[in-house]
């Protein structure tokens, strides 16, 4: 299990924007979706991903900010 630390590390990692703002937004317009397991806590609620909703949210970025350029051109 990762938390969203873990997901913006992976952004970094494949040359996408990784601030946890841009996360949020990619959350609040569907490109990715929120984590799907939720841990309660003292302090809060823990949001964790898998290994394979990481992946697919990186794959769903990726394609998003490839149509918007391609968009861009024509």
């Amino acid at each position: 299990m990762f938390t969203k630390r873990h997901l913006l590390k992976e952004l970094k990692r494949a040359g996408l924007p990784f601030t946890y703002a841009t996360l949020l937004e990619y959350e609040r317009k569907g490109i990715i979706s929120k984590p799907s397991t939720l841990i309660k806590s003292k302090n809060g609620k823990w949001r964790l991903y898998t290994q394979e909703e990481i992946t697919e949210n990186i794959r769903l970025i990726k394609d998003y900010r490839k149509n918007l350029t391609d968009s861009k051109k024509t």
